[in-house]
């Protein structure tokens, strides 16, 4: 009896050596945020995997998570010169989160697994790069294209570049990079100073622009009046031209007309006076200058 149970206990021992299985080993979950890196002979990669619980029955098999969750580097960055030698900061923020592609992890994990497991390393290799991608964009535009002021550029572009620079070489290391903000560019106060001068001047120009515009308006508005008026002018003397053919035309309407003006100066007087033409107006006064009248 006691033969037959040693001999039970050492093929329960050498079976497993022998065929390499334990049986299935069960580790903790892989998380939503999470990639599994199973490897069935410890040390090579067999399988990539997803969120779930998953085993292995070799005798050396392990099994690796990768923190899959975005994270975010601030950078600050000064002594840097764009197209026109302007010096200028930036504050610059990346946003990135490994990869979960299992063809790159298995491509890679070897030669930078340190930068797929520890959060570190991989923050430090993120920032390693900017530098470089930053001094590319600042020496691509002028500061006044990178603040906005030029009729192209501005962040956008600015960012955009950025994130074309970065995203290609970080995915070299199994990183996807989400995106690329520039959260400040600080000019130097001379450059700001300009800037200031240059804004003032624009506005005065504007300003005066606006006023002549007023002052055109004014003119034509202007000229318009005068115009109209010289057409009712002219259009009055028409109709007097007019008349004064019909007055030569017609010797019975002048007659008639000369009765009309002279109703208009009789008006409400109940007399009047006809002095024969060439008349010496100085015998109807008397002395002291009182109209005689006449009986």
């Amino acid at each position: 009896m006691k033969k037959i149970f040693i001999v039970t206990m050492v093929m329960l021992i050498a079976l497993p050596l022998l065929t390499g299985c334990f049986g299935v080993i069960i580790r903790d979950p892989i998380k939503a945020n999470e990639t599994g890196v199973i490897m069935h002979d410890g040390v090579s990669i067999s399988s990539v995997v997803g969120a779930g619980r998953y085993g292995d029955s070799a005798l050396y098999a392990k099994m690796a998570t990768l923190d899959n969750s975005v994270r975010q580097i601030r950078w600050e960055g000064d002594d840097l010169w764009t197209k026109d030698k302007q010096p200028l900061d930036f504050v610059i923020i990346v946003n990135y989160h490994r990869t979960r592609d299992p063809e790159i992890i298995k491509e890679l994990w070897g030669t930078y697994t340190h930068v797929f497991r520890d959060d570190r390393s991989l923050d430090d290799m993120v920032a390693s790069r900017i530098p470089e991608a930053a001094k590319e964009m600042t020496v691509s535009d002028t500061l006044e294209g990178m603040l906005g002021i030029a009729e192209e550029g501005g962040r956008n572009k600015s960012q955009a570049f950025l994130f074309n620079e970065l995203s290609g070489e970080l995915l070299e290391f199994g990183v996807v990079l989400d995106n690329v903000t520039i959260d400040t560019i600080t000019a130097s106060d001379e450059y700001v100073a300009k800037l200031q001068e240059k804004a003032n001047a624009q506005l005065q120009v504007e300003l005066s622009q606006k006023l002549t515009l007023q002052y055109e308006e004014q003119i034509n508005q202007e000229k318009a009046q005068t115009e109209i008026s010289l057409e009712v002018a002219r259009r009055n003397n028409l109709v007097a031209e007019e008349q004064a053919k019909v007055f030569e035309q017609s010797e019975e309407y002048l007659e008639i007309r000369k009765l009309e003006l002279m109703g208009d100066i009789i008006g409400s007087n109940d007399k009047l006076i006809f002095l024969p033409s060439g008349t010496d107006l100085t015998m109807l006064f008397g002395e002291t200058g009182n109209i005689i009248p006449v009986q």
